[in-house]
């Protein structure tokens, strides 16, 4: 393999490529080893001395090296180099480093004469963080776009469960029947239920103040379990509760909670498909009082955990990917904290946090 020790300017040639802040590989015409940067080997590992000893293959990307757009590409370089000396450039190349880490690079392909042939120098620009931040407000549209349909639906809906409950109230008046009132009384929770999550919509996605106010958790969860619970069984699967007793009060709008509560039971769901168990747990520890959500399902796989928060972002040919996000923004709007714990084939564990402020000290 070609050596760069100890000739005329190659010390000042290698001292340079180590100042630029780009990682910078440099190969013969035969795919030789010729030169790296310090800050090369820094991402994708080695030294100098190793890469000296090894193959083109196991120093460059994976990516790279079977990519066919990229041998054409240099094939052409050399072939032109005489006539018509060109560089090539690759924007916004997806890399996976040595750590799972993924990042975007603009790489420019820059053909150089040496003294036994052609070489090759590959720079490396990160363009992550430029790439991270039009994403961020592409996902930002996306979601305000989606914001103006929620409102949008949530307003029909409105209008529709106003129709229905004066039907229902209507009903009442009219009926005599004790077991047909118990039946239209429920109804009218429920329909209540609707307006109050609609209502819930319509503030989140214009991002109205919130009205909070003292609330017990153990409270939040009893009362959704009222009108999930069946849907739960019928889809196999057993709830149980472990609610602490005397559990200070939050402060917190009740609906946001219990749209909460409802996703992430909806998430558990779907993550046992042939039934299982939830256990619903509610304690205090300080002044932080948890809710936890422990399923028995297929577990979240450990290369997707990162993005389960991301807007958009679902496994479901059918989901929207908004779930969780709207979870965590939910909880982050009451100054609280949400995680999680999973093992595939072991289960998911989500835990919510959330402060006992001063707020209920002077509320109650």
């Amino acid at each position: 393999m070609t050596s760069i020790h100890s000739k005329p300017g190659e010390e000042e040639f290698k001292m340079i490529l180590d100042m630029m802040p780009f990682a910078i590989l440099v190969i013969d015409e035969y795919r030789n080893f010729y030169y790296g940067n310090q800050r090369y080997f820094e991402l994708f590992g080695g030294t100098v001395e190793k890469a000296e000893k090894v193959s083109i293959e196991e120093l460059l990307p994976r990516q790279l090296v079977e990519d066919e757009n990229i041998v054409q590409r240099i094939q052409f370089l050399k072939e032109v180099f005489g006539e018509n000396p060109q560089i090539m450039q690759i924007s916004r190349y997806r890399l996976v480093l040595p750590d799972q880490q993924e990042r975007f690079y603009r790489i420019h392909i820059l053909p150089m004469p040496g003294e036994e042939g052609l070489l090759f120098m590959f720079i490396l620009e990160d363009l992550t963080h430029s790439h991270d931040k039009e994403m961020s407000v592409l996902q930002q549209a996306k979601l305000l776009a989606l914001g103006e349909m929620a409102a949008g639906i949530a307003h029909e809906l409105n209008n529709f469960m106003s129709i229905l409950m004066g039907h229902i109230e209507l009903a009442l008046v009219k009926n005599h029947d004790p077991a047909v009132e118990e039946h239209l009384e429920f109804l009218r929770n429920q329909v209540e239920n609707i307006s109050h999550f609609a209502a819930s919509i319509l503030k989140f996605s214009r991002q109205d103040p919130m009205e909070k106010q003292p609330v017990s958790l153990t409270e939040v969860v009893q009362e959704t379990l009222r009108f999930i619970a069946a849907r739960l069984r019928q889809n196999g699967i057993q709830v149980q509760l472990q609610l602490a007793p005397d559990v200070p009060r939050i402060y917190a709008n009740k609906s946001q909670l219990q749209q909460l509560l409802i996703n992430l039971l909806l998430n558990a769901k779907r993550a046992m498909p042939d039934g299982g168990h939830i256990i619903i747990r509610v304690h205090a520890e300080k002044d932080v009082a948890s809710m936890e959500i422990i399923d028995s399902g297929e577990g979240i796989p450990v290369d997707i955990q990162k993005k389960i928060f991301n807007p958009f972002f679902t496994t479901r040919k059918d989901g929207w990917g908004l779930g969780l996000n709207i979870c965590q923004k939910i909880v982050r709007n009451h100054q609280g904290r949400l995680s999680f714990e999973s093992r595939q084939g072991q289960g998911t564990v989500f835990r919510v946090e959330l402060p006992v402020g001063t707020e209920i000290t002077r509320s109650q």
